[in-house]
């Protein structure tokens, strides 16, 4: 059975007519909401676009809706077919921060002290059940949480993670987190390859450019602990990853299981990790290559008039998917706008601009369903390739990162004039 399973659902994954297929064969997907959206996506028709704030509002109001429904960790997503799903342990270490940084503009922005207040509870709860579920080696689980699962540590996860438990005690003085981290960076330390690789305790059981953004959060314990094997760990695997790049800026080993294409989300996992690992080491080597490769993206965008990426590119930058990965988009997004920091070169926020301008108008403001209202679709259209029918809960948090690193660039302009 479990080889006709999963052909099914790599079949299901490849073909498109499949999946939409699969909206209509399903009874759960003849609600009225789902149905506007389907046909909506089908006809290309956008909603309305409004301030920054609002969409901001209300992605976090429904990030808080994923939380509140497992009253554990954040809900992996809303899917059409199976409704709310499981907590996330890697998921929820991440949105830790963004429920931090959100608190935060709300509070200088708007002087919301109650909705600060939230934001900041539901965050530290949230990092306390990540500390319940850590194993007895120092990893965290892969996958969605259930403790009727066997629970196998996972490498990128563990990472993911590390990131949320030094948010928490960085904002809250709490020992219980930075030892918790100290565990996690242990153990990414100890199941490393001579060769900077991780191949032991990940999905593809073979080194991915990705796990950077494993090394970025081993820095960020190096910054604290001044433990240098955590810095020595990730220098291993950054040096590895940055040999994966051609003269074209494409970047081997940066989707799951595919090596011929990158798939928009992963692929921004690579440059992000690689350009924070950068800015921490002082390492210009690693800004330049991610600069390089950010500026052909930008300008595939650009010249060919995109209104939301491709999900996938192809070694020459040639699109291979008729969808978009809308969690890809916005990582890249929020990664032009780092690099327009760094460097000062406006093109990158344009672009960064334009591609959250094209993200907000995939975004329902309004409705009677709160299981879709504010939250960010896996790919466009739904039925697209990328978390088809589902509503990701990392899609909405990167979507709310891109907006709020918008909101700074912005005022910052406005300091300055």
């Amino acid at each position: 059975m479990e080889p006709n399973a999963n052909l099914i659902k790599r079949l299901y994954y490849k073909h498109q007519i499949i999946r939409m297929g699969s909206f209509f064969l399903d009874p759960r997907c003849y609600h009225y909401s789902k149905l506007k959206i389907f046909l909506a996506n089908l006809l290309n028709k956008k909603y309305s676009e409004t301030e920054n704030s609002i969409h901001i509002k209300k992605a976090m109001e429904w990030l808080l809706r994923s939380y509140a429904i497992t009253k554990t960790g954040s809900s992996a997503g809303y899917s059409f077919h199976n409704s709310w799903m499981d907590p996330y342990p890697e998921t929820t270490g991440y949105i830790i921060e963004t429920f931090y940084d959100s608190g935060q503009y709300f509070l200088d922005y708007f002087g919301d002290r109650d909705v600060s207040g939230l934001y900041r509870t539901c965050a530290h709860d949230m990092g306390k059940w990540l500390l319940e579920i850590q194993l007895v080696e120092g990893g965290f689980p892969g996958g969605t949480f259930s403790s009727e699962k066997i629970l196998t540590p996972n490498v990128f996860n563990t990472g993911q993670i590390l990131l949320g438990l030094l948010r928490c005690y960085s904002e809250t003085g709490d020992a219980c987190f930075l030892e918790s981290g100290i565990k996690a960076g242990d153990w990414l330390a100890e199941v490393q390859n001579p060769d900077g690789t991780w191949t032991k305790y990940t999905y593809e059981g073979e080194g991915r450019s990705y796990h950077a953004r494993v090394s970025w959060p081993l820095l960020e314990l190096f910054k604290v602990t001044k433990n240098e094997s955590y810095r020595d760990t990730a220098i291993a695997n950054l040096d590895w990853v940055s040999k994966n790049f051609d003269k074209n800026g494409w970047c081997e080993f940066s989707n799951f299981f595919d090596k011929t294409t990158t798939l928009t989300h992963t692929f921004a996992y690579t440059l992000r990790g690689l350009l924070e690992s950068g800015v921490i080491l002082s390492r210009q080597d690693y800004i330049d290559t991610v600069t390089f490769t950010a500026e052909k993206i930008m300008k595939s965008y650009e010249i060919r008039k995109y209104d939301l990426l491709p999900a996938l590119f192809d070694k020459s930058w040639n699109s291979v998917a008729n969808y978009s990965c809308l969690t890809g988009c916005a990582q890249i997004s929020l990664i032009l706008s780092k690099i327009y920091l760094l460097t000062d070169d406006i093109r990158f926020f344009n672009t960064a601009l334009k591609i959250n301008s094209a993200l907000k108008q995939t975004q329902i403001l309004s409705g009677s369903n709160q299981n879709i209202l504010g939250g960010i679709q896996g790919s466009y259209p739904i039925y697209g390739g990328y978390m088809p029918m589902i509503y990701p809960n990392w899609a909405a948090k990167f979507f709310v990162d891109a907006l709020l690193s918008e909101e700074n660039i912005m005022n910052s302009m406005g300091d300055n004039k």
